[in-house]
C-alpha cells in the first residue's frame, strides 16, 4: 500500500516532478498526458534512426504514469525520481536507496517532508547525478525552438470572438482594411487566437521604431496569434501578425508578422487534420487532399471555405529536403495555393522539389494554383494579362 509521502510526489504528475529532476518535457497535447527525456536510460526522442523527434517517454493521459520508447522502463512519479537517483524503481531498490530517494523528496517539496518522520527529514539528501553529455551530434538534430515561451503565450490567448479588435479586423471587408472573413468568430481556440492587451511577457517586447521605447506584441498591434508546428506535428512556436495599420520604422518598413525568439525553420502552421497527418502520416478516412497556403490570412482563408487538410507556410517553413514533406501520405493529392510573386513561386518549386521523387514514380500528385505552370522541373509564373 502506497505510503502518504510517497502518494504526495505521485500526485504532483510526472511532468511537475520531471522538471524537478532537470529532464526536459512536453506538455499534454491532443489527449495525450505530455512527453519527457527518459530518466533510466537518459533517452531524448524515441528513436534514434529515424526521423521522429517525439521525446521518449510518453506520460498517461492522467498524468501519473510514463514509460519509454527505447528501455521500457516504466513507473510514476515516485519511479522517476528513483530511477534518476538509483537507477532502478523505487519498489526495487533496498534500504539505503530508498533512504537517498525519501531524503531528495523531504528536501525538494516541504509538504512531503511533513509527512515522513524526523530521521528521514534530516538525513543528507544526495545531489542528483549529472546527465550524461551526448557525445555525437546527428545531422538532423532539431533545432533548439524557444517551445516554452511560444506556450506560454499561446496559454494566455484568447478566443478570436472574445476580442472585438481582433474579430473585427478578420470579418471586416478589405476595403475597410480587414480580412473579408466574416465566419471568423467560428475559429476554433486551436486556430487562431487572439493576444490580451494586459499582456506583457518579456518576449514580446520588441522595439519597431528606433526612436521610441520598447513596446509589446500587444502595443504594437501584433494581436491575433497562430500556433506553428514542426514535422511531428508538436507545437513549437507561435506567430503573431498586426492588426492594426503598420507603423513604418526608420528604414520605412515594419513587418507584419513577428515570432518568438529563435528560428522558425521547418515550421508550419496547421489545422486540426493537418495536424494529426504530421503526428501520423495518414489522412483522415477519404480524404485525398492537402491544400498549402502562403501566409496566415490565406491559411485561415482555407479553412473558412472549409477545407478539410490545411497547412500553412511563411518564410523557412519549408526548404527543399523538408521533413514536412516527408509525412504527406502517397496517393494523396497536395494543392500549392501560395502567391502569384516571386516569393510564392519560390514555395511552390521548393514544394515540388522536396516531393519530386515521389511525383515521377506516381506515388503523389502536386497540382498548382492557377497563376503557376509546370514546365519540364521547373516552376513558373503565368504572365498576367493587362
Amino acid at each position: 500500500m502506497t505510503t502518504p509521502w510517497a502518494e504526495r510526489v505521485v500526485s504532483r504528475g510526472v511532468l511537475a516532478v520531471a522538471r524537478s529532476l532537470g529532464l526536459a518535457v512536453t506538455p499534454p497535447r491532443n489527449g495525450t498526458g505530455g512527453a519527457l527525456h527518459c530518466p533510466a536510460c537518459h533517452a531524448t526522442t524515441r528513436h534514434t534512426k529515424s526521423s521522429d523527434r517525439r521525446l521518449a517517454c510518453d506520460v498517461t493521459r492522467n498524468g501519473r504514469g510514463w514509460h519509454c520508447y527505447q528501455c521500457d522502463a516504466r513507473g510514476d512519479a515516485l519511479d522517476a525520481v528513483a530511477y534518476r537517483l538509483r537507477g532502478s524503481r523505487f519498489r526495487e531498490l533496498g534500504d539505503a536507496a530508498r533512504d537517498d530517494v525519501r531524503a531528495w523528496c523531504a528536501r525538494e517539496w516541504s509538504d512531503v517532508g511533513e509527512l515522513l518522520d524526523a530521521a528521514a527529514r534530516r538525513a543528507p539528501a544526495p545531489s542528483l547525478p549529472p546527465l550524461p553529455t551526448p557525445t555525437t551530434t546527428t545531422p538532423d538534430a532539431p533545432p533548439e525552438y524557444r517551445t516554452a515561451e511560444a506556450l506560454a503565450i499561446w496559454d494566455a490567448c484568447v478566443a478570436v470572438r472574445d476580442d472585438a479588435e481582433v474579430l473585427r479586423y478578420l470579418t471586416a471587408p478589405r476595403a475597410e482594411g480587414g480580412r473579408g472573413l466574416p465566419d471568423a468568430a467560428q475559429f476554433t481556440k486551436h486556430v487562431a487566437r487572439a493576444l490580451p492587451l494586459d499582456l506583457r511577457p518579456p518576449f514580446t517586447l520588441h522595439k519597431p521604431d528606433e526612436t521610441k521605447p520598447v513596446a509589446t506584441w500587444a502595443e504594437t498591434g501584433y494581436r491575433l496569434v497562430l500556433p506553428t508546428y514542426d514535422a511531428d506535428g508538436v507545437h513549437r512556436s507561435v506567430l503573431a501578425r498586426a492588426v492594426v495599420p503598420v507603423v513604418r520604422n526608420s528604414q520605412g518598413h515594419m513587418p507584419r508578422k513577428s515570432s518568438t525568439a529563435g528560428p522558425r525553420t521547418g515550421l508550419v502552421m496547421a489545422n486540426g487534420y493537418a495536424r494529426a497527418m504530421l503526428e501520423t502520416g495518414t489522412l483522415p478516412d477519404g480524404e485525398r487532399r492537402i491544400v498549402v497556403a502562403e501566409g496566415e490570412i490565406d491559411f485561415l482563408t482555407l479553412i473558412a471555405r472549409r477545407e478539410r487538410v490545411v497547412l500553412g507556410v511563411f518564410a523557412g517553413s519549408w526548404p527543399r529536403d523538408s521533413a514536412i514533406a516527408r509525412r504527406i501520405p502517397d496517393r494523396s493529392t497536395l494543392l500549392v495555393w501560395t502567391h502569384a510573386d516571386a516569393a510564392g513561386r519560390k514555395y511552390a518549386q521548393d514544394i515540388l522539389d522536396s516531393v519530386r521523387d515521389r511525383v515521377e514514380r506516381g506515388a503523389l500528385t502536386v497540382r498548382f494554383a492557377s497563376h503557376f505552370a509546370v514546365n519540364g522541373r521547373a516552376v513558373t509564373l503565368k504572365e498576367q494579362k493587362a
